[in-house]
């Protein structure tokens, strides 16, 4: 079928198809064909004969809201992308958008690239060896078509099998990509060195490329503002789950129909719900913040209620026999959870430097490194101070690369003692219970699990029978 055959009529009976296969709700299909219908009665001919400048006066005069605007422009950029791909119009006529940044790709690359050079010339590397160095990565920059800090560790790779070069010379490339990002890590141009293969977790699935791209950019702007590792490696996997359930859409394609249907067909408890709502809401907001698409698909997403666990603290004998099974180290993990409710990864985190004395106090004292990088101190008794520090200088948990253990890993431990169905986390419940029922100081039981509200420290305290049962008596009588 010629260009010129391809009457509006044809060509958007052939795009709806084409969303329908990708998977996009039906409702959102029909407004994307309701609103290129209106758009073929303005312009008339054919799809291919309408030019940039036409788009772009008319959507300069266009009568309609803000809102409108965005939505129609979105919608014909989608429609010229497919068009293109299916060699209806030779180049799509939608006017580029405008650039979220004026920082051109090849002024990023030549700037990181002259610290480089610089860098190494201080470490008195041979000049004939940094010129290498640059003249490969210079070449991977070229392939890439991304800032240099935008590279991730699977586009590396992908470049280094792709090259059409003997082994020998992709080793020497490969060597000189891995000497640029270890100065870029250690320079803190980068958090993660995308070439270090230690840094791949095990579990990491992954998304299709458009996605992880994106993925990795607004990681990246998350990291700027400070959130704690947890909270982006959660960011992540929530993200890339939506892109590996849409791997032949852009990121940016997706509408408000497509993310309702998306979080409406999982049967997922409340919590893990209302998580990936948060994740896809920040991330879009992200998306319009800088440019990447012209409003949030994901604004207007219905609140999702939370929900009303039961506490369940772990019981007595459940915490006698894992103590009575553990060793000296898994003892103490018990105890810090049970006896002053820390989280799995705050007891992870434990080192000899947190445990202290404050001026005039001959109490020990524990600094807790909380969530959202939020410190507070917790008492200790005496008896568990001194099984602490008898553990020596570093790490309570150390693991054999100098750090300490994964929060992951502590709960496997503490959790494989604990009778099936009772986790780490019911030792946080059973301090919270038996600590409120001494003075019931929803307050000072705030402090020590470090909850930013009482209402979250409620959700932890079971009150039992009895408790109901003496109120109500001291009530009526």
């Amino acid at each position: 079928m010629t260009e010129t055959a391809v009457t509006w009529s044809d060509a958007l009976r052939a795009f709806a198809s084409d969303q329908h296969d990708k998977g996009l709700a039906a409702s959102s299909v029909a407004r994307q064909v309701r609103q290129l219908w209106r758009i073929a009665a303005h312009f008339g001919g054919t799809p291919s004969a309408v030019t940039t400048a036409q788009l772009r006066r008319w959507l300069d005069e266009h009568r309609g809201s803000a809102a409108t605007v965005k939505g129609e422009r979105i919608t014909l950029r989608a429609f010229y992308r497919w068009a293109e791909q299916a060699s209806l119009v030779e180049v799509s006529p939608m006017p580029a958008p405008a650039s979220p940044s004026r920082y051109a790709l090849d002024a990023r690359w030549q700037d990181a690239l002259h610290d480089f050079e610089t860098a190494q010339a201080r470490q008195r590397i041979a000049p004939a060896t940094i010129a290498q160095r640059v003249k490969h990565v210079s070449r991977m920059a070229s392939a890439l078509q991304l800032a240099p800090w935008e590279v991730q560790g699977v586009e590396v790779r992908g470049w280094l099998d792709a090259l059409p070069v003997s082994e020998p010379t992709r080793l020497a490339h490969r060597s000189s990509v891995r000497a640029f990002y270890r100065w870029a890590h250690t320079a803190q141009r980068v958090a993660v060195n995308p070439t270090n293969e230690d840094t791949v977790h095990p579990l990491h699935l992954g998304a299709p490329p458009q996605w992880a791209r994106e993925i990795h950019a607004y990681l990246r702007a998350e990291r700027a503002q400070g959130r704690p590792a947890s909270t982006l490696r959660l960011r992540r996997a929530q993200l890339e789950r939506l892109g590996r359930e849409h791997p032949s859409l852009e990121p940016y394609e997706l509408s408000l129909d497509d993310l309702l249907e998306w979080l409406g067909g999982k049967r997922w408890a409340a919590e893990t719900r209302r998580g990936h709502r948060s994740a896809v809401v920040a991330f879009y907001r992200w998306a319009e913040a800088t440019g990447r698409v012209e409003a949030s698909p994901a604004a207007a997403l219905p609140r999702v209620a939370a929900s009303q666990p039961r506490p369940r603290p772990a019981l007595e004998h459940e915490l006698s026999a894992a103590l009575a099974k553990a060793t000296e180290r898994e003892r103490l993990a018990i105890r810090l959870a049970a006896e002053l409710g820390l989280r799995r990864a705050e007891v992870a985190q434990v080192h000899s430097r947190d445990l202290m004395r404050l001026p005039g106090d001959d109490q020990w004292w524990l600094t807790v490194h909380g969530k959202g990088s939020r410190q507070r101190r917790v008492p200790l008794t005496a008896e568990l101070a001194t099984s602490l520090r008898a553990r020596g200088e570093g790490y309570l948990f150390p693991n054999p690369r100098g750090g300490h253990l994964s929060a992951a890993y502590v709960a496997k431990l503490v959790t494989g003692l604990l009778p099936e169905g009772v986790s780490m986390h019911a030792l946080r419940h059973r301090f919270a219970t038996r600590a409120y029922s001494i003075d019931r100081d929803v307050f000072a039981v705030q402090r020590f699990l470090g909850h930013a509200s009482p209402t979250t420290t409620q959700r932890y305290v079971l009150v039992n029978d009895d408790n109901l049962r003496a109120l109500g008596a001291a009530v009526a009588s």
